[in-house]
């Protein structure tokens, strides 16, 4: 699957339910927002949804051979992605702004999502730790996907 539209997905569900409450590693680099700034490519994205304790989805994804996802950001509040899933190619843009170290992002044709940033040596890394209830039940969703940097 591709990485962005499952990160959009997913911000679109926290969205949803009107969710805040984020969490972000506390050992990670601060750096400043130009730290950000450049190619990036996508190592791997780890997701778990938790109800009552138990996992109910747990992976981990990777690029499998041939396949990749670059996401390059711009000084100006700009990014694009171009993904490639081994047979398609296939590119998005948006904007972005930062608060400190939560980022929001907006693509095109979609409703913004926050997440929390990081960077550590030459690794991005882009966090998701959200409590959802949704018809009196209550999950926890967690995405971190983590890029290294192309320049």
């Amino acid at each position: 699957m591709k990485l962005f539209k499952q990160l959009t997905v997913f911000l679109l569900v926290i969205l949803m339910f009107s969710l805040l409450s984020t969490s972000c590693d506390k050992n990670s680099t601060k750096p400043g927002i130009s730290a950000l700034y450049g190619m990036w490519n996508w190592l791997q994205t780890h997701t778990k949804v938790t109800v009552a304790g138990v996992a109910l989805y747990d992976t981990t994804e990777v690029p499998g051979n041939g396949e990749y996802t670059h996401i390059t950001i711009n000084e100006d509040g700009t990014f694009s992605s171009e993904d490639f899933d081994g047979a398609t190619k296939t590119t998005d843009t948006g904007t972005y702004t930062v608060n400190g170290d939560s980022v929001t992002i907006k693509v095109e044709g979609e409703d913004p999502g926050t997440f929390h940033w990081s960077i550590a040596g030459d690794i991005l890394t882009f966090l998701l730790n959200n409590t959802v209830t949704e018809q009196g039940i209550t999950g926890q969703l967690y995405i971190e996907s983590k890029f290294k940097k192309m320049n």
